[in-house]
């Protein structure tokens, strides 16, 4: 049976996590209660740290009217430095320390309601876990650290600094790899970026053929200083889902509007070239909204069944997003904004109200993809 058949739409989705949100939140409760009274200790800090942070910076004002006061230049002098090198320090401390605490919990929040969605929706899943990396003793060059072994020693001494290690949800380790380099065969972004965030990324099995999604968040920074500029490209879920036989050709769809960094907007800039172009479902109201183009007609009428346009076109009519999807070799790929994904964080505190808003935020889009996968004609 088919996840549409068990859970139709939103309210049904809802109505079974309202049954189930005790019992959820009680196990949360059970993986990671003994870390939220610190994980909330740190939170605090961390509100302090940034005022310290921030109050360093202010000094050189500061040290006008102290210098004024105290006539002394030297011992103005002394007294902006001192004061620097606390807020500065101590900020900076009070920031990082309790990273390892909060990495824990967050990770223990997803474990258990990731686990739950799977299950609540009756879907085989597994949440990739976040992986270990090497030390790279070149974070800690500054500090007089000049291989792995004395940057090992650092750390144990003080573990506060393990925050300062590459993150591992970077392009370099793990699902983060592997989403970009599925990205790029997607050619849903093809415009240039050079800042990625991928945090939770998961598999499930749909019919016999799988499906990978992951949080992204995608931008260009660009300068430097006051010059500097950052230019947000995306952030949502990035889909890939593999097709049961590979297409001879491309499709795309794209919501009105969407008309830059996009695959097949690059065959409209050069009219008369053979290649993508758009093409009509005889279907007026979502043709109206949602673009399709490809560079196989017979192959885009036959994945876009009635079913996969209709539940396309409600989810998309909801959201007023730029969402962007193409079938390319033996996939469809999917990409759709999101602002509510929460990179790096999971909730504030273990209740039955922030335990059901963060799992909400997880299981609808999610049951929207597969509602989708599960139309998809080949």
């Amino acid at each position: 049976m088919k996840l549409k058949e068990r859970i139709p739409n939103e309210a049904v989705l809802a109505q079974r996590i309202e049954q189930e949100i005790v019992s959820i939140t009680n196990e949360v409760r059970t993986e990671v209660g003994v870390l939220e009274a610190d994980y909330r200790k740190y939170k605090r800090h961390q509100k302090i740290a940034i005022v310290l942070v921030i109050a360093a910076f202010f000094l050189p004002g500061l040290l006008i009217e102290v210098f004024d006061f105290l006539g002394d230049g030297l011992l103005a002098l002394s007294f902006f430095i001192i004061c620097f090198v606390l807020c500065l320090g101590f900020g900076l401390r009070l920031g990082i320390m309790g990273n390892e605490i909060t990495k824990k919990f967050h990770s223990g929040v997803n474990r258990v309601l990731y686990k739950k969605i799977f299950t609540l929706l009756d879907l085989t899943g597994r949440l990739s876990e976040q992986k270990e990396i090497d030390f790279d003793y070149r974070v800690f060059a500054s500090l007089g650290v000049h291989s792995d072994d004395e940057a090992k020693k650092l750390l144990e001494k003080h573990p506060f600094l393990k925050s300062l290690q590459t993150n591992p949800f970077d392009i370099q380790s793990g699902y983060g790899t592997r989403t970009l380099h599925v990205l790029q065969q997607s050619e849903l972004i093809t415009e240039r970026f050079n800042r990625t965030r991928i945090d939770n990324a998961f598999d499930i099995e749909v019919g016999n053929s799988n499906l990978f999604i992951s949080e992204l968040n995608v931008k260009l920074e660009t300068g430097s200083g006051k010059n500097r500029s950052i230019k947000q490209i995306f952030t949502g879920y990035f889909v890939s889902f593999d097709l049961d036989r590979t297409l001879e050709g491309k499709t795309f769809v794209s919501a009105e509007g969407d008309e830059t960094g996009f695959g097949h907007r690059s065959f409209f800039t050069d009219i008369g070239k053979k290649g993508v172009q758009e093409t009509k479902l005889e279907w007026n109201q979502f043709e109206s909204k949602l673009h399709v183009a490809t560079d196989n007609e017979t192959e885009a009428r036959y994945v876009f069944t009635t079913d996969f346009m209709s539940d396309l076109y409600l989810w998309w009519e909801g959201r007023k997003s730029h969402i962007r999807i193409s079938f390319i070799g033996n996939h469809m790929y999917m990409l759709f904004p999101d602002g509510r994904v929460r990179f790096d964080s999971t909730i504030p505190r273990i209740n039955e109200k922030e335990v059901k808003e963060y799992l909400l935020t997880i299981a609808k889009p999610l049951l929207h993809v597969v509602h989708l996968a599960e139309n998809v004609q080949l």
